[in-house]
């Protein structure tokens, strides 16, 4: 908990929100649930309130999810809490000393908490010509959905969840696919080589072509319009593919320039305590008056496979359960306990839902429940002789119980975890 003698006095001015992202709106509700009575102020770049992402590459892009879906909060809560909206609103400059933020339109806004929510930005390519996206946000999605309207051919470059979301999505469209991915297989950051050949498997069975090894990746363009994307293979050839749309999937850079202008710790990430606090640049110090979460920030997390190392996540997850701790440290709630939920992820693929929790690094072994060739089934991964990770493939409930085996650190062997017909909850304490 927090020691509420570190709190510094509200002077009425409140708390502002930058970041109009999932952690924004969790920041707010939990501030408020927390007890904080203060006026809050949510300010965001984007034109729209707060909104669910993950439709975007899926059921938005596939025209199954429309717009008015999309709200994370509707209006009505913003009224009740008293969250006032400030949109279409960039932050251009920021003073600590002052406690102030200034917007693009030159207002100058006063706080006496800060909560720093600005999530991550696209990576995207050099020399990229007319008709090649990224898809981040929801201009991003509305801008792939019209053009690939009439697009037949389209490469996505790069094998992440987001890039694979998109292919699937644009596959089912009707579109010819292709992926291409730099590294010799899929997901290399974000899931075990297990998985990945699942998940190449079934793209591939499903007609997305796939190119791995890629390097010198560029485009061909007839007078700035994309006409191809040109990759060379591990062995030396050059391919080129001919594309009338091409999305650029390589990851994302986290948004921490407000937070440096602010004089607060950077490191590929916001860097905060496990109170989401955000720590002083020069003495490392924590500052109960500003917080961070979500995509923007780096914490200490007992999860990380490498110890003793920060971790920076990009889920929903992160942000949501992140958001919670930094509402109410915002509060000064005595309640206040720090962030340590088990990370967890899910992607939806053609009809594969994918789910995963913990994080494996590289375990030392892997048994499969269930049948890989019926697509339902879960990867137990293992390290050290205790349970890391698991992967389900259609199976939620291996999922949710997953998350249950990690959090209680229950003892279960990789022979348990492959027999079926053992049952998974004998292991969990009662």
């Amino acid at each position: 908990m927090l020691d509420d003698d570190e709190k510094k006095p509200d002077t009425g001015e409140g708390l502002i929100i930058v970041g109009g992202s999932y952690a924004g709106a969790q920041i707010a509700a939990s501030a408020r649930d927390a007890g904080y009575a203060g006026r809050i102020r949510l300010v965001s770049a984007e034109a729209h309130p707060p909104y669910h992402r993950p439709p975007l590459s899926k059921a938005y892009l596939l025209g199954k999810a429309e717009r008015d879906s999309l709200p994370i909060r509707g209006a009505a809560f913003y009224e009740q809490e008293k969250v006032e909206l400030l949109l279409s609103t960039p932050i251009v400059a920021a003073d600590r000393t002052n406690r102030t933020l200034t917007t693009s339109g030159g207002d100058v806004l006063r706080w006496d908490r800060l909560a720093l929510a600005t999530g991550a930005r696209a990576r995207t390519l050099p020399g990229v010509p007319d008709k090649v996206l990224t898809l981040r946000d929801l201009a991003d999605a509305d801008r792939l959905r019209d053009i690939a309207a009439n697009a037949q051919r389209l490469v996505v470059i790069g094998g992440g969840y987001i890039g694979l979301e998109a292919a699937a999505s644009l596959s089912q469209l009707g579109k010819k696919v292709s992926v291409v991915e730099m590294q010799d297989r899929l997901l290399a950051r974000a899931a075990t080589p297990a998985l990945a050949q699942f998940v190449a498997e079934a793209h591939r069975a499903r007609g997305v072509e796939l190119l791995f090894g890629a390097r010198d990746v560029g485009f061909e363009h007839d007078r700035g319009i994309l006409a191809g994307v040109r990759a060379t293979d591990a062995a030396g050839h050059v391919h080129i593919l001919p594309a009338d749309l091409a999305v650029v999937g390589i990851g994302v850079v986290p948004n921490t320039e407000l937070a440096a202008t602010l004089g607060l710790a950077v490191d590929d990430g916001i860097r905060v305590d496990e109170f989401a606090r955000c720590l002083d640049a020069s003495s490392g110090a924590a500052l109960p008056e500003i917080v961070a979460a979500g995509d923007c920030t780096r914490h200490p997390s007992r999860w990380n496979p490498v110890q003793g190392m920060g971790l920076r996540l990009e889920s929903v997850q992160n942000a949501t359960d992140q958001a919670k701790t930094a509402g109410a440290t915002i509060a000064s709630s005595s309640s206040a306990k720090p962030y340590d939920a088990v990370p967890w992820f899910w992607s939806d693929q053609f009809d594969l839902k994918l789910q995963m929790v913990g994080l494996t690094g590289i375990p030392d072994a892997t048994v499969t429940r269930g049948d890989m060739a019926s697509s339902r089934f879960s990867l137990f991964h293992f390290r050290a002789g205790a349970l890391v990770g698991v992967d389900s493939v259609n199976k939620p409930a291996d999922h949710m119980l997953a998350r249950r085996l990690l959090v209680a650190r229950a003892s279960l062997t990789p022979e348990q975890a492959a027999d079926a017909a053992f049952d998974l909850r004998s292991v969990l304490p009662t």
